[in-house]
Order: structure tokens, then C-alpha cells, then sequence
């Protein structure tokens, strides 16, 4: 629970303090940068530290958790400028706006939702559904860790120069990748890229996602960024609630197709979001 708290905290505010160390050019590289790490830490670091507590014990793989972290606090302590709340460009939206953050945030919650209806019950159906062995579930699941970063790359280098097209866009390939799924989830090799692809939707618009919270909050910025990451985390807690309700009713088969549903509602959303800016700057 303690370092479920601290991690809300960190990520809570992680976005604000990147975009601030950087010209508004950058912001969206920032945020990129910043996701593009914890996507990088995860494909190495949850390998690492399996191995790690597999063969010294799982105690040692706590204490050099533990050692990384005090690493962290004093490069943090010694490199980090200091900041105060509400100075800099970074600490208010550049086009606030509270009808256009709110969409933001149920698009939030409708994306992750969708993945996590899925991804919870991966293994289960790339073994039942897709007919691969067990020990294809590992490799698949680097390949769609290795396409969540990709996905951050490709969307880190468009979201300052196209951001409504980095935003849309990997919303809409979330939506397809999961209706694909239902549709061919029986062929291996389409489930394996199928699942990279929706990886490199929800990646890509995670980043796009918290990216535009910092341009529409309708006040300060930190906790604008704040309640999307509650939301992102309202998602990841309902899609499984929402994946087993289908897996012991319609069943393994109709998990993507019921999260492309959701995605299909977040891409609605993104699109009337996207309205009301037109029709804000029009105004």
C-alpha cells in the first residue's frame, strides 16, 4: 500500500516537472521521454528482477530495489532545479479548458479500460483461444513490450508537430486491434501481431493523453495531471472487473471484443473533444 501510494504521487507529477524543465516546443517529447522510461524499465526490469530473486533470493531483489531508489532521491536531491508550485509555463494549461479536459479524462478511462478488459486474461487466451504453447506467452509478451515502446517513440515524435493526429490516432488503432482480435483470435501469428498493435495504441495514447491534459486543465496543471492519473488507474482497476464479468458470461473469446467496445466509446469521446476545440478556437 505504501508504495502503491508513493508511485500515485510520483505519477501524479512526474509529467508536470519534465514539461517544465523543457521549452513549450517540447512538451510533448517530454512527456514521451518520461513514459519511454517506465515502458523501458518494465521490459528490463521485471525480467531482471525475476531472475535476480530466482537465483540469490527474493530478499536481495527487494534491497537492490531499494538501493536503485536511494540512487534515484540523490540524483534527484543534487540535479533537480528548484521549483515552486505555480511558476513556470508548465504549471497552467496553454488553452484551458474544462469541458475539453473532462472528454480527456473519460477517453483516459475508456482506453485503459478497453486494454485492461483484454490484457488481463492475455495468457489465458493466447493459450486457449490462439492455441499456443505456454512457453510462447513470455516471448509474446516482450514482443508487446518491445511495441509499447515503439509506439511511445513514434507518438513522441509526432505529438508537437500533429498532436490532434497523435491523439486520435492511437485510439483508433486500440479500437481495430481489439476488434481484430475477436475476429482472427483463433491464428497464433495474427493474435502475436494483433497484440502489438494494441500496445502501441494504449502506449501511444497514454502519452497523447496526459500530453493534452497539460494544454486544456482548466486550473493548475499538477492536479489537472493528478486526476488523470486516477482515472488512467480507475481504468486499469475496472477493465479486469469488466474482462471477468465477460470471461464467466460470454466467455475467453469475447474479451477483446467487449474492450474494442470500450475503445470504440473512448474514440467517440476523443472525437467530441476534438470538436469542442474547433469549435472553442472558431468561437
Amino acid at each position: 500500500v505504501v508504495i502503491a501510494l508513493a508511485q500515485a504521487l510520483f505519477w501524479s507529477i512526474v509529467a508536470v516537472v519534465a514539461v517544465a524543465l523543457v521549452p513549450p516546443r517540447a512538451r510533448g517529447r517530454a512527456v514521451a521521454g518520461v513514459f519511454a522510461g517506465s515502458s523501458v524499465a518494465l521490459i528490463l526490469g521485471i525480467p531482471a528482477g525475476t531472475w535476480l530473486g530466482q537465483e540469490m533470493g527474493w530478499r536481495l531483489a527487494f534491497v537492490a530495489l531499494s538501493g536503485l531508489g536511494l540512487v534515484d532521491l540523490a540524483a534527484l536531491a543534487v540535479l533537480l532545479p528548484t521549483m515552486r508550485s505555480g511558476e513556470g509555463h508548465a504549471a497552467v494549461g496553454t488553452h484551458p479548458d474544462a469541458r475539453r479536459y473532462q472528454l480527456t479524462v473519460l477517453t483516459t478511462i475508456l482506453c485503459v479500460g478497453a486494454s485492461f478488459t483484454a490484457y488481463t486474461y492475455v495468457t489465458a487466451f493466447l493459450t486457449r483461444v490462439s492455441g499456443l504453447p505456454l512457453r510462447a506467452v513470455a516471448p509474446v509478451l516482450l514482443v508487446t513490450g518491445g511495441a509499447d515502446a515503439l509506439g511511445l517513440v513514434a507518438n513522441g515524435l509526432l505529438i508537437d508537430r500533429r498532436p490532434r493526429l497523435a491523439l486520435v490516432g492511437p485510439v483508433a488503432l486500440l479500437a481495430a486491434a481489439l476488434f481484430a482480435l475477436f475476429a482472427v483470435g483463433t491464428s497464433g501469428a495474427a493474435t502475436i501481431a494483433l497484440e502489438a498493435c494494441a500496445g502501441m495504441g494504449l502506449s501511444g495514447a497514454a502519452i497523447a493523453l496526459q500530453s493534452h491534459v497539460l494544454v486544456v486543465a482548466p486550473g493548475r496543471t499538477d492536479i489537472a495531471s493528478a486526476w488523470y492519473s486516477a482515472s488512467f488507474n480507475v481504468g486499469i482497476a475496472g477493465g479486469p472487473v469488466i474482462g471477468g464479468l465477460v470471461l464467466s458470461t460470454l466467455g475467453l473469446r469475447f474479451t477483446p471484443l467487449v474492450g474494442g467496445m470500450l475503445a470504440l466509446l473512448g474514440l467517440a469521446a476523443v472525437l467530441a473533444e476534438s470538436r469542442v476545440g474547433r469549435a472553442s478556437a472558431s468561437g
